[in-house]
């Protein structure tokens, strides 16, 4: 399995925060309204694809929340931080709040926050390559997730159906497992439409790239930048698999401009070094270099990605899209 697949996009439970804090008493003290506002605040940005600003409400929200020890609200604003900080790439951010998270359910009894926050880092821990890991919490989160808990158990067996593409290649039974779900949100259609297309890949390529581009087209009408760059980059990669270097130079050229416009230092490398070798495959080696030269400063000093014109070394006059 390639980086490819684990760059995901994780389906998030937002929404869950935002009617709960609608639901709350409408008469507070002033502190207690102002956390509320702060998590609200985060909610909204995140809806908005302004997930820079989310990240910031939502530490300035545990903090609030925190400081008037209200527990159930702090565990709220930390699984909501630790998704969106996963989103844009500040994965260890997101591994160690979702760690926080995850003990403060258990020690507070709130089993399906608990699960949430279980379930990010079995993500994160597939991403990283930790596979064994990876697959006894899926496994654990199936066996308890809630039967009511749709938004859980879709991310879970996607989860498990990936890991057993890489564990069990010729075995379908999680893929099968998350067809039978049938949500009809834009979104989990299109993340489904992904991970079937990766089991096409070996055998079916024109099937799965035909999946790919419906799931991307989704993404684009939804406007979502996150699963719009994931879905370029799969596609990127089915079109080197068909020796179409300059289509998956363009993919990944434009999935580049989302994942820096997202301040996502980490996927941007792993799209930067996807683009050195599809230039290299061309024989464009000066270009490669420069790709591979802007992966390595990036690794070393990951806030270089907030800088104006990053990827101007990059530009490319035959490019279609620029940068």
């Amino acid at each position: 399995m390639t980086n490819l697949l684990r760059q995901g996009v994780y389906v998030f439970l937002l929404l869950l925060t935002l009617t709960a804090c609608r639901s709350a008493p409408p008469a507070q003290p002033y502190a207690a309204e102002q956390s509320f506002m702060l998590l609200e605040q985060g909610v909204e940005s995140h809806q908005q694809g302004r997930y820079p600003e989310a990240l910031f409400l939502f530490k300035e929200a545990a903090n609030h929340f925190r400081s008037i020890d209200n527990q159930t609200k702090l565990l709220l604003a930390l699984l909501n931080l630790a998704e969106t900080a996963d989103l844009i790439g500040q994965q260890d951010l997101a591994y160690t709040t979702a760690h926080t998270a995850k003990d403060l359910a258990n020690a507070t009894a709130q089993p399906n926050q608990y699960l949430r926050a279980k379930l990010l880092l079995a993500r994160i821990q597939y991403e990283r390559g930790n596979v064994p890991h990876a697959l006894k919490y899926a496994n654990e989160l199936i066996a308890d997730i809630p039967p009511t808990q749709t938004a859980l158990t879709f991310n879970a067996l996607v989860l498990r159906a990936e890991l057993e593409l890489e564990t069990e290649p010729t075995s379908q039974q999680w893929l099968a497992a998350l067809r039978q779900l049938k949500l009809n949100h834009p979104l989990y259609q299109a993340r489904t439409l992904r991970v079937e297309a990766a089991y096409l890949l070996a055998t079916q390529l024109a099937e799965a790239k035909a999946k790919q581009e419906q799931a991307l087209s989704i993404y684009q009408q939804a406007a979502y930048r996150p699963g719009t760059a994931a879905a370029l980059a799969e596609l990127a990669h089915t079109y080197t698999l068909q020796d179409d270097f300059a289509e998956a130079e363009d993919a990944i050229r434009r999935a580049l401009y989302i994942r820096v416009w997202l301040n996502d230092s980490r996927r941007t490398g792993l799209l930067l070094a996807q683009l050195a070798n599809t230039l290299e495959r061309q024989e464009k080696h000066s270009k490669a270099a420069r790709a591979r030269n802007l992966a390595g400063k990036l690794e070393a000093q990951p806030t270089l990605i907030r800088s104006s014109g990053f990827l101007k070394s990059l530009e490319n006059e035959n490019s279609r899209h620029g940068s």
